[in-house]
């Protein structure tokens, strides 16, 4: 059996002491030299949005005519007629023929039910459509017709129209400047969540955002892109997410 006096206790502690010391003081430096080597590696992500006001370019709007008859020939001739009548509307209103055209025709067979409701091979009528499509640039003229069509209506042609839809032909130049603005937006923000305490380095990446294009006063959006074509006055949206790195 060893036994340790206490003279030789009393020579241990200090060892030990400066022992505990050194490892505590290579604990920092290493946790330092970590943090430092973290920091340096560290960058700031951020989103930048960007908005602007955009007016419609283009207008585009459908419809169609119809006619139906058991007899085919005798539903043909009331479609022409129809059509006749509609070609001649547009005429009236200052629609240029090179602004619309007809699409081709859409014929469906009605086969006639039971009185329980099933349906049996005998045919009760033919239904015939003409579809129209009318696209112009001058979009507050457009959107006028399409409010008109009760004159049609009063004069017994089978119209059936929807609305009309409006478009942005320089989306593409609107959402290069929204890009640049956002970017820009993207760094004041990075700048203001830093408060001062490091310094903004260079642009790590940049990643496009998806584009809002919506109705004025609209919060609506979509997780795939929105774009609404309900009205001529729109506001488009873009958000970029930026990484930037940090100086010390």
């Amino acid at each position: 059996m060893n036994i340790i006096n206490g003279e030789s206790r009393r020579g241990l502690l200090p060892a030990a002491l400066i022992l505990g010391i050194c490892l505590m003081a290579a604990a920092w430096i290493g946790g330092r030299a970590f943090l430092a080597a973290r920091m340096a590696g560290d960058g700031l992500t951020v989103k930048g949005t960007a908005e602007a006001k955009a007016t419609s370019t283009l207008a585009v709007w459908r419809g169609s005519v119809s006619a139906r008859s058991a007899d085919p020939a005798v539903a043909t001739r009331e479609l022409e007629q129809q059509a006749q009548r509609v070609a001649t509307w547009l005429e009236s209103q200052g629609v240029k023929p090179a602004e619309w055209e007809w699409l081709p025709l859409q014929s469906y067979v009605i086969y006639r039910t039971t009185a329980g409701g099933n349906a049996t091979s005998e045919v009760e009528a033919y239904q015939l459509e003409r579809p129209l499509k009318l696209q112009s640039g001058r979009v507050k003229e457009i959107a006028r017709l399409a409010r008109e069509t009760e004159g049609l209506l009063r004069e017994g042609v089978t119209w059936s129209g929807a609305p009309p839809e409006f478009y942005l032909g320089d989306l593409e130049m609107v959402k290069l400047e929204l890009l640049g603005r956002a970017a820009t937006d993207a760094r004041r923000r990075a700048e203001v969540l830093l408060g001062g305490s490091k310094r903004l380095g260079g642009l790590v990446s940049a990643r496009q955002g998806i584009l809002q294009v919506t109705q004025p006063n609209s919060v609506e959006v979509e997780d795939y892109g929105m774009y609404s074509t309900e009205t001529i006055d729109k506001v488009v949206k873009a958000v970029v997410t930026v990484t930037f790195a940090l100086k010390p």
